[in-house]
């Protein structure tokens, strides 16, 4: 089983551009993040679960914790009984298509 990265400088670019900056970004995310902590994500790190909370925040909905990891978030995609059972919700389109419709809608 191939591991994926999820690590998509693409998404955070995007939604930065949408909000002027790294800075306005940061602000938009509200608490505890600053410019660096964006910087970070967008330049070393996989995304952990707080930034992408925190991006999910900043973006306001645009982009959702399980477009950014699947890997972390896919279990909220679930609806329905035990499980097993449930039906899967569509597929989140990829970090880059998301990119890309964030970049068409400024």
């Amino acid at each position: 089983m191939s591991q994926q990265n999820y690590h998509n400088p693409f998404v955070i670019k995007a939604i930065a551009a949408c909000a002027g900056s790294q800075s306005e970004l940061a602000r938009r995310c509200g608490g505890r993040v600053k410019q660096g902590h964006i910087w970070r994500w967008l330049h070393t790190q996989k995304l952990t679960a707080e930034a992408c909370a925190a991006l999910e925040c900043g973006s306001a909905g645009a982009v959702t914790k399980a477009q950014m990891r699947p890997d972390l978030f896919a279990a909220a995609g679930k609806i329905g009984g035990r499980a097993g059972r449930g039906r899967r919700l569509p597929e989140a389109p990829p970090a880059t298509q998301l990119a890309l419709q964030i970049e068409a809608a400024r």
